[in-house]
């Protein structure tokens, strides 16, 4: 979610000469709100229903073998109304870079490589999705 032309995508690339790509994925629909994946009250019992989860697109192409990974993390408003801490599109950009991280990271079952990951923005990652391990590797700009 970073164009060619951001200041801060080329701050981080620096002069560098490497080969980049886009990682394309569909936004999660406006209609769908954080309380649509965290609710306040979940039916364990199943009293009027099976559980529905809603859909979060991931990427389809397969972006393996990624060394870094940089996304721009959304962060609109003050947490009420979908914005800032509990806004819906960043929970999306933040699972698709940890699904990222994992699938270039895993070699095969039991090898694993380092995969950096740096998020440019002013909310930062969501930290809860990361093990404490693997924070080190975690880059912050703001």
């Amino acid at each position: 979610n970073i164009n060619d032309d951001n200041d801060d995508y080329n701050s981080v690339r620096g002069d560098m000469h490497v080969e980049t790509v886009h990682v394309r994925f569909d936004h999660v629909g406006e209609d769908k709100k954080w309380e649509d994946f965290f609710p306040e009250w979940i039916d364990e019992d199943h009293k009027w229903g099976p559980p529905a989860c809603p859909d979060i697109p991931m990427p389809v192409q397969d972006y393996r073998y990624l060394d870094v990974i940089v996304a721009r993390v959304p962060c609109r408003g003050d947490g009420d109304g979908g914005g800032g801490m509990r806004d819906v599109f960043r929970l999306q950009v933040n699972l698709v870079v940890a699904n990222l991280a994992v699938e270039s990271g895993l070699v095969k079952p039991d090898v694993d490589r380092a995969v950096y990951v740096v998020f440019v923005g002013s909310c930062g990652a969501m930290v809860e999705m990361f093990r404490c391990d693997d924070l080190v590797c975690l880059v912050f700009l703001v």
